[in-house]
């Protein structure tokens, strides 16, 4: 018998990257600088207007050490959530 965790509400993964980027001290400005990405399309994604997609994750990898592979699922589970709503 496998556990299995089936939260009754997801979170957008942004929250948990607002939350990285408090904690690390960075402005959505210095978090654009550090992903090479235009300062538009960060802050996009920070509000949960723009996925976070594979050239995203693997930017917030290197910037935040926290996985791609779970920036990505994070966004895909999010994702699957509202789809069923």
């Amino acid at each position: 018998m496998v556990n299995q965790y089936h939260p009754d509400k997801i979170f957008p993964p942004t929250l948990t990257l607002n939350e990285k980027l408090a904690e690390m001290g960075l402005s959505a400005e210095a978090l654009a600088q550090r992903m090479e990405m235009p300062l538009e399309q960060v802050l996009a994604m920070l509000a949960g207007t723009l996925a976070i997609d594979e050239e995203m994750a693997l930017a917030l990898e290197q910037v935040t050490e926290i996985s791609e592979e779970f920036w990505l699922n994070s966004q895909r589970r999010y994702e699957a959530y509202i789809d069923k709503k």
